[in-house]
């Protein structure tokens, strides 16, 4: 048996033979998993097929539902509330934490379930604020929902943006507790948001032509 570790030049090396291995869990089927949406089976396996997948799952998402898991801050006299979740929470959190210090009230709300989305928590945590805001590393994936659990009690913001760097790992410039807390402040303060660094030199801009009705 031979495995190769994925460098370059690759390099590949002989693996010790396999010997006495012992079946996975105390008491194991034997059987394969086969992971498809299709609803098959292997031979000698129960299939539910198409109807039989759909009618299984149909069953399972309101057990699922009841899996939501949030995490609130900061609400007891909050006139602003933040939404972000994920790694932005984190530094959201923070930034919230030094404003309290200086006076504005702000509290957040951190969703750990995008699904199931904390609609009944953010409902009641917004009820009575003046204004929602949704912090995201992206072009609004979660602002949506946030608009309708709020539904309505207050005006909801996107204070995000698409913010990464060349690796690709998403440590974008916006990951700065600065300036998050700038962005919350201007969502709290009402006034407009800073410019996402980057979309002045990489933002869209409308062209003449396309400022013409198409004939």
């Amino acid at each position: 048996m031979y495995g190769c570790v994925s460098a370059w030049p690759t390099v590949c090396v002989v693996l010790p033979p396999v010997e006495n291995v012992e079946p996975c869990g105390v008491e194991s089927s034997g059987w394969s998993n086969t992971v498809t949406s299709l609803g098959v089976g292997k031979v000698g396996q129960f299939a539910y097929g198409q109807e039989g997948k759909y009618q299984y799952l149909a069953t399972k998402m309101p057990m699922m539902e009841r899996e939501v898991r949030v995490e609130t801050g900061y609400l007891d006299d909050a006139e602003t509330v933040v939404v972000a979740f994920g790694s932005p929470a984190k530094f959201v959190k923070y930034a919230i934490k030094q404003l309290r210090t200086d006076g504005p009230r702000i509290g957040y709300v951190r969703p750990i379930t995008l699904w199931p989305f904390p609609y009944d928590v953010l409902r009641e945590a917004t009820a009575g604020v003046r204004r929602v805001g949704s912090y995201e590393m992206s072009g609004g994936q979660m602002v949506d929902d946030v608009r309708i659990a709020v539904a309505g009690q207050a005006p909801v913001r996107f204070i995000g943006g698409v913010s990464t760097d060349d690796s690709g790992f998403g440590v974008g410039r916006m990951l700065d507790v600065v300036d998050v807390r700038d962005r919350i402040l201007a969502l709290h303060e009402d006034r407009e948001q800073p410019v996402v660094p980057g979309y002045e030199t990489y933002g869209f801009q409308i062209q003449p032509h396309q400022m013409e009705a198409t004939p």
